[in-house]
């Protein structure tokens, strides 16, 4: 019963939003009322995900309090798998992350998902090792140039924190 596609609201936005058991978010239909007194309707209208860094799709909420990004893969678990031992970590049992189908989730500790990782023979690296050799060697001789850690994080497109990371490589 994969196929069936079910939208549950995502908590602590007022009803403005759904995900649905198949990955996907949308903003729901609503009449917003302005300052003015004029009304403005909206259609529903499923978001377009975002698909960050580290391979997971992310989308973006706007709130009262301001835009909030959510990982779509933790949107789906909250709202449709049960978390009994209240583990903090969501698994992509197919190792895709971004196959955010509710049946292909799992709640587990950082350990079970670590495990699974190289049970699958996808290799665990830290997020801070994940820059190609050739980009590390290219941060370090650009420092010893004396370029400035934003200049070097402009030019080879990666983070500022990178760059200082791997500035003595």
């Amino acid at each position: 019963m994969e196929d069936v596609e079910i939208w549950e609201d995502i908590s602590e936005t007022e009803g403005y939003y759904s995900v649905s058991s198949m990955g996907r978010v949308r903003s729901n239909a609503r009449v917003v009322t302005n300052e003015d007194g004029t009304a403005r309707s909206y259609r529903t209208k499923i978001l377009k995900p975002c698909l960050r860094r580290s391979g997971y799709l992310k989308v973006n909420l706007c709130l009262k309090k301001g835009v909030s990004q959510q990982s779509i893969h933790r949107l789906v678990a909250t709202s449709f798998l049960s978390n009994d031992s209240n583990f903090a970590e969501v698994n992509h049992l197919d190792n895709d992350p971004t196959n955010n189908c509710a049946g292909n989730l799992e709640w587990c500790s950082r350990l079970r998902n670590v495990q699974h990782c190289v049970k699958q023979q996808r290799n665990f690296v830290p997020s801070h090792n994940r820059l190609p050799e050739d980009t590390k060697d290219k941060i370090a001789q650009m420092y010893k140039l004396g370029l400035s850690g934003r200049a070097i994080s402009k030019d080879l497109g990666v983070s500022q924190a990178s760059v200082k990371r791997h500035k003595s490589f």
